[in-house]
């Protein structure tokens, strides 16, 4: 910035001196000066006068430069990202900068003389408080976090530096927003709680494969008392075979995951069988940084399986018969299905049209169709005008008699089905749909109406009530439970088994999460998706909750149903009380564990 120039010392003086002449003339008017004192006075103003001039625009420029910069300090202090305030002991907010007064949600003038205690919230404000006094009291700085109250946002963390002035009247204070640091430190500490506390075993290693972190569930799983004693490891020296341990660990490193079994290695050195799940943790780049595992004991899993394997052999072959008959009952169903559409298309039907005069009928005539239908001519019904009523069946005169009857009275008419006599004596369902037709003047002229064949139709949907009966029957005979799942994961059917094993009515059960009915929802969805990709599944082991609190633990088999085009459009899944099986297992594990011990 350019500099402005000074006054001259001697100049100083001269205008000093000019002054004290001007006082004195003023202060004694009566003492005349003499001529060359008046004259001197007059040439020294005169002189003065001349320099003012020269550097009048001088003083401007320099002036001009001085604002400037004030103006900068200015803009620099108002819309700084930190919020400024100077507050008195009791916290009275003297001034603020604009990002101060946007922290708060007021306009600057509304917090002068404010406390800007008030902003604080009360679990934080005793934090405050103290802090202030003791800068006030210590003349240090002041450092606090605190949560700030803004009645037009959510209440956000603040960090508060306030500095003494040095007269120890105000305190200039620094308000920085910390809200997005503390919620990045939240959810880094629920991530280190959730890491902790998980039940599966988790590690993390560095790229090169030696371990930086172990869980709790880690060190118990392998039976480590402390961390000192598993970091700095590499991971392939907790497995019995390194080199199987080693080409896991390089498929993970170089396909981004890996999930297998291998065979943990103890302390003690015993072994286990365990699932892994390893994977590249990343940056926000994509880069790798570290890798984790995730590790699950499976051993027992895999006993058990060998062992149920072994005891279900007439089970299987028991819900494959079952299969088998369900199988049967959905083609059935199918062909059902088609034949009724064979039906619906070659079904016959014909029109007719009646004439009104004076309320009364007066002609009607027959489309071709009546002969295929009926079994009579047109010419037939002409000839004999009861000839139609006859035909109707004895017991559905009165609905055809009711629906003639609204056609004459002007109401809504609806379709009905009834019954006919054929003319070779057959029984014929028809349906019989009437459209009146009315003149300007309200009144009935003449109404027309189809006849439709529907025999087949009646049949076929006899067919498949019994067949949906005998299918029912089927599936209520069984002992086991028997559940029929959609896609949704919701329940569509039950049968009296499995009312009785789930406490709850098959009217509760329908249309509710099949998943939610067991101690281990997750592992429950697990198997109906794993029915609907694979197609069906064998003992698959739950644990069952009964309304009143229950346990029973259960095996599932289950397999799809699928739609003509194979798709699966549900699943039946049948489940076997193996309750008393465990209660008899863990029976015969005590007599080995005994006759061991003796």
């Amino acid at each position: 910035m350019k500099k402005s120039k000074v006054l001259p010392y001697a100049n100083f003086n001269r205008l000093r001196r000019a002054k004290n002449v001007l006082k004195k003339l003023k202060a004694d008017s009566e003492s005349p000066l003499k001529r060359t004192d008046t004259l001197s006075l007059l040439i020294e103003l005169d002189n003065h006068r001349t320099w003012i001039e020269m550097h009048k625009k001088e003083f401007q420029l320099a002036s001009d430069e001085v604002e400037a910069v004030l103006h900068w300090y200015r803009d620099l202090y108002d819309y700084s990202p930190v919020g400024y305030f100077t507050l008195r002991k009791d916290t009275t907010i003297l001034s603020t900068n604009l990002t101060g007064a946007a922290m708060l949600g007021a306009e600057r003038s509304q917090l002068i003389n404010n406390q800007f205690g008030l902003f604080v919230s009360e679990d934080t404000r005793h934090s405050f408080n103290i802090s202030i006094n003791d800068a006030f009291e210590g003349r240090t700085k002041a450092l606090c976090e605190v949560k700030l109250l803004n009645k037009y946002s959510r209440p956000f963390f603040a960090h508060i530096e306030a500095t003494v002035s040095e007269d120890g009247q105000m305190c200039h204070t620094a308000v920085l927003d910390i809200t997005e640091r503390k919620q990045i430190e939240q959810q880094l500490l629920i991530k280190n709680f959730a890491l902790e506390s998980a039940l599966n075993a988790i590690a993390f290693a560095d790229l090169n494969g030696f371990l930086t972190y172990v869980n709790a569930a880690f060190l118990w799983l392998w039976g480590y008392d402390s961390t000192k004693d598993v970091l700095g490891r590499h991971a392939t020296s907790f497995w019995l075979d390194e080199d199987e341990a080693f080409s896991a660990l390089k498929q993970a490193t170089e396909a981004g995951k890996y999930l297998g079994e291998l065979i943990g290695l103890k302390k003690d050195g015993t072994t286990f069988n365990a699932y892994v799940s390893a994977n590249f943790v990343k940056n926000k780049s994509g880069s790798p940084i570290c890798l984790m595992g995730a590790f699950i004991d499976i051993t027992e899993r895999k006993k058990a399986e060998e062992e149920i394997r072994q005891l279900n052999s007439s089970l299987e072959k028991r819900v494959i018969e079952r299969t088998a008959e369900l199988d049967a009952a959905i083609e059935r169903l199918r062909e059902s299905e088609n034949r009724y559409k064979r039906l619906l298309e070659s079904v016959t039907s014909y029109v007719y049209a009646v004439s009104i005069r004076d309320g009364r009928p007066i002609d009607t005539v027959y489309g071709p169709g009546c002969l295929a239908v009926t079994g009579y001519t047109f010419e037939e019904y002409k000839s004999n005008p009861l000839l139609w009523h006859s035909m109707i069946y004895e017991k559905d005169r009165d609905a055809v008699t009711g629906q003639l009857n609204k056609v004459f009275s002007g109401e809504k008419v609806a379709d009905i089905e009834h019954r006919i006599i054929h003319k070779d004596g057959s029984v014929r369902w028809i349906r019989n749909t009437v459209v009146p037709n009315i003149s300007d003047e309200g009144h009935l002229v003449s109404y027309d109406g189809i006849i439709t064949d529907i025999t087949e139709q009646k049949n076929a949907e006899e067919e498949l009530r019994v067949s949906y009966a005998y299918n029912r029957s089927l599936i209520e005979a069984s002992l086991d439970p028997i559940v029929t799942i959609g896609p949704d994961g919701r329940i569509t059917d039950v049968n009296t088994a499995t009312e009785t094993m789930f406490g709850h009515t098959r009217h509760e059960l329908i249309g509710t999460d099949f998943s939610d009915y067991f101690t281990g929802p997750d592992k429950a969805r697990a198997v109906y998706l794993k029915t609907f990709h694979e197609g069906q599944i064998h003992d698959h082991q739950l644990e069952l909750k009964h309304r009143d609190g229950s346990v029973t633990s259960v095996l599932y088999n289950a397999t799809g149903y699928v739609d003509r085009e194979g798709r699966i459009m549900g699943v039946f899944a049948a489940a076997r009380d193996i309750t008393e099986r465990r209660r008899l297992e863990r029976e015969i594990s005590e007599i080995r564990t005994g006759t061991g011990a003796s």
